[in-house]
């Protein structure tokens, strides 16, 4: 039931045409990479981003990396 739930999210999303930034750690234990199957197909307009060595907060656990994405992607959108 909760996949559901988040994949239909995902499409509300993606229907938006909003632009959207997605970065996920590679090592997530909390929400698997696999998941992210389902938010690219969905949000086919999204950015996305594996961090390499990074788990569940990569924001957190590689700031090197991810803050230039979110300021790159801030200044274009």
């Amino acid at each position: 039931m909760l996949k559901k739930l988040v994949r239909n999210d995902y499409k509300n999303v993606g229907q938006s045409h909003k632009p959207v930034l997605a970065i996920w750690g590679k090592e997530d234990r909390s929400v698997a990479l696999k998941v992210s199957d389902d938010l690219r197909t969905a949000i086919p307009q999204a950015q996305f981003h594996i961090i390499d060595d990074a788990a569940h907060i990569p924001f957190y656990e590689h700031p090197e990396i991810v803050n230039p994405m979110l300021i790159e992607f801030l200044n274009k959108n």
